[in-house]
């Protein structure tokens, strides 16, 4: 797979370079940030987000990952990271995503993930894109309604996280839905 940049409103959405380590790491070191997130580690070690940097290249290129920084095109801020991780034996992919708490409740989080959708299906071919989020995040289910997604249902007791067992809410988007969504637009 080629990298690529997205260009939506307000953001571009590229592949994470190396200096952008600087400033993820910190929003990345937020607790608030890995309590949404089960494979962040709290506290993140220092250097963390330059040797995950480090392996997106390699991830793009195997097929198996498309990780895109979020940076805001007013001020050049990197904010976060939306991905796809993908299923090419089934043509789907699970979308992943933080932002750091300095920028929630702006809906940078919708407009990136709408963005990676229309990608999805356009650019990569997919059939079905899914997320989840943990049951005492709504705002994360809402940012996948807002991009057309359908809650699936809710997988109990899915993910252990410090200690704690979490149910998984899912969402779904398949090719048929998004193309009906932008036929209304």
């Amino acid at each position: 797979m080629e990298p690529v940049t997205l260009t939506t409103e307000r953001l571009i959405l590229r592949p994470p370079a190396a200096a952008d380590a600087e400033a993820m790491q910190p929003l990345l070191s937020d607790r608030k940030v890995a309590e949404n997130l089960l494979l962040l580690p709290h506290p993140y070690p220092e250097g963390g987000a330059l040797e995950w940097i480090s392996k997106q290249g390699e991830a793009l290129a195997s097929g198996g990952q498309e990780s895109l920084a979020i940076e805001i095109r007013e001020s050049g801020a990197v904010v976060g990271n939306v991905s796809l991780k993908f299923d090419q034996d089934n043509n789907r992919a699970e979308m992943g995503y933080w932002l750091g708490v300095p920028f929630w409740g702006k809906g940078y989080m919708t407009e990136a993930v709408k963005a990676v959708i229309d990608h999805g299906f356009e650019c990569r071919g997919l059939e079905r894109i899914h997320a989840g989020h943990f049951v005492g995040n709504q705002a994360s289910g809402r940012v996948q309604e807002k991009a057309g997604m359908v809650r699936e249902g809710v997988l109990r007791r899915h993910y252990l996280r410090w200690g704690e067992y979490h149910d998984d809410v899912v969402y779904s988007i398949i090719r048929e839905d998004w193309q009906q969504s932008r036929e209304a637009r």
